[in-house]
């Protein structure tokens, strides 16, 4: 029945349903949707999320690639202008570099 229908046909049948709902229903259908529109209610998976996110197991060096990106954006600035700040600029780059090669990052 479904396969034989356009979906010009669908929408015209579909809108005669909603349009014969009684107001009762109406509400009824509008409190059901307020009440069901969660992934628990949708998938049944809201615990196996919350269980799966709080399990995962962080990547090694993760942090160290952060600070040192970081760090390293930081001294963009100050190593245009002070010698210096350019050695230290040039470390935390291959230091950050090295640490994404070892994290596999």
């Amino acid at each position: 029945m479904m396969e034989d229908m356009s979906y010009e046909d669908w929408k015209a049948e579909r809108q005669q349903y909603l349009d014969s709902r009684s107001s009762y229903q109406v509400q009824l259908d509008e409190l059901w949707q307020l009440a069901n529109t969660s992934n628990e209610f949708y998938f049944g998976l809201g615990k196996q999320i919350d269980q799966r996110e709080s399990s995962k197991v962080p990547v090694a060096g993760a942090g160290t690639v952060e600070f040192l990106s970081i760090a390293s954006e930081l001294m963009k600035v100050p190593a245009r202008f002070f010698i210096p700040a350019r050695v230290v600029y040039g470390l935390l780059e291959g230091a950050e570099y090295l640490a994404r090669e070892k994290s596999g990052l």
